[in-house]
């Protein structure tokens, strides 16, 4: 079990951060056709990773256009990879992320669009409450 994990470990430090130790246990004949076999997993996770970003901050992308968001992603992801096995939070520091960023902080709208983005997301999955009435809004200075 240990030696499951370990490779494990391996895989995805792969996944993460492209550390290469993983390819010894790769079969194949050469160190081309690892890497190749490899970097159609890398490749497939950054993808799905991009995918969550967009769904989650779907105007953020639009506004960006594709080519720089697609820019954003990789950055994004390269600095912040997942550490969960639920994307549900893997975009939680991105208002930061795009607030401190050299390539992004000239643009504060930029922060701004993802954390009203994020905040949807968190009113979407908020508990169900009651409604407030229109006496009690109305009476809020």
């Amino acid at each position: 079990m240990n030696e499951l994990r370990q490779l494990q470990k391996r895989f995805l430090s792969y996944m993460r951060n492209a550390d290469t130790q993983i390819e010894s246990d790769i079969a194949g004949a050469n160190n081309t056709v690892r890497a190749e076999r490899l970097s159609i997993y890398y490749n497939a996770y950054r993808v799905r990773l991009q995918g969550s970003i967009q769904t989650d901050h779907e105007i953020l992308a639009t506004y960006l256009g594709d080519e720089w968001f697609d820019q954003l992603a990789s950055e994004y992801i390269s600095t912040h990879p997942s550490t969960q096995t639920s994307l549900r939070y893997f975009c939680k520091q991105l208002p930061e992320f795009l607030s401190n960023h050299k390539h992004y902080s000239d643009n504060p709208q930029l922060a701004d669009l993802a954390r009203w983005e994020r905040l949807l997301m968190k009113a979407f999955d908020a508990a169900r409450k009651p409604r407030l009435d229109h006496s009690y809004l109305a009476s809020i200075a």
